[in-house]
């Protein structure tokens, strides 16, 4: 099976406001919905409910894994919901894995951010706010409150993770960078 979720954003929904929607940049961190009603989702808890009904072995007696995965901002989204999500330990018997296909940005499980001026990881300094999410596990949104930061970080290392990285289907020049 195949799934490939849409997650709309306000230039989707053509002024329908009780569609769910994210802002561009919430659904890839899993930021609350932004549409009207009183009941807002994460787009991490979409995805916690499509894989506990795949998982549900008396719907898919056969399914032995899930493979989350995604390119550029989908990439963005399956590595920081492999680090966010608590859905391998809602599940048995499905082996979960996460393949993140280039993406721009890297959540880090701790403080430490890699230095290529010195080849080396250590911690920045004059750089304020460089451990908030998605980057770390300061001020999280409201999906990631409900867990402390050791859960996420330990939770994150343990997780079958993959990385692919390509070099000719991105801009190389850096413009994509943050600058926070």
């Amino acid at each position: 099976a195949l799934i490939a979720p849409f997650f709309k954003t306000s230039s989707d929904i053509s002024g329908n406001q009780s569609q769910i929607f994210w802002s561009s940049d919430g659904w890839k961190r899993g930021f609350q919905s932004n549409n009207i009603t009183s009941v807002k989702y994460s787009s991490y808890d979409i995805v916690d409910s499509m894989l506990n009904l795949l998982a549900d072995k008396s719907r898919f007696p056969f399914m032995e894994k899930i493979i989350v995965t995604g390119h550029s901002a989908g990439a963005q989204f399956t590595g920081l919901y492999a680090a966010a999500s608590p859905i391998e330990d809602e599940v048995d018997g499905v082996d979960i894995e996460y393949v993140v296909a280039n993406s721009q940005y890297f959540f880090y499980p701790g403080p430490e951010r890699w230095n290529a001026g010195s080849s080396q990881f250590t911690v920045p300094t004059g750089c304020n706010n460089y451990t908030d999410w998605p980057y770390g596990t300061s001020d999280p949104t409201n999906y990631l409150s409900r867990f402390d930061a050791n859960t996420i970080e330990t939770r994150y290392i343990n997780r079958k993770v993959t990385f692919l990285l390509g070099t000719l289907d991105i801009l190389t020049n850096g413009s994509l960078n943050p600058s926070d």
